[in-house]
């Protein structure tokens, strides 16, 4: 599968490609152990399939921030 790392890039660019101006906070995308420590850093560690994903990022769109976790 692709790395948390790839994934993270993956909901940058959506977030922009949907009308976003700029990040409201770090994207933190953390997949099988590494769900066991709230906003880890993403890594090179492979997704893998039935993995426990947790992700939590931000949006600023017209000076109003999103929260999604």
């Amino acid at each position: 599968g692709i790395t948390e790392l790839e994934a993270t890039s993956l909901v940058y660019a959506a977030m922009f490609a949907n009308g976003g101006h700029a990040i409201a906070y770090d994207i933190m995308i953390q997949a099988g152990e590494h769900t066991d420590v709230l906003f880890k850093r993403p890594t090179t560690r492979p997704i893998r399939r039935g993995e426990l994903v947790m992700m939590d990022y931000g949006i600023r769109v017209n000076d109003y921030a999103s929260d999604n976790a």
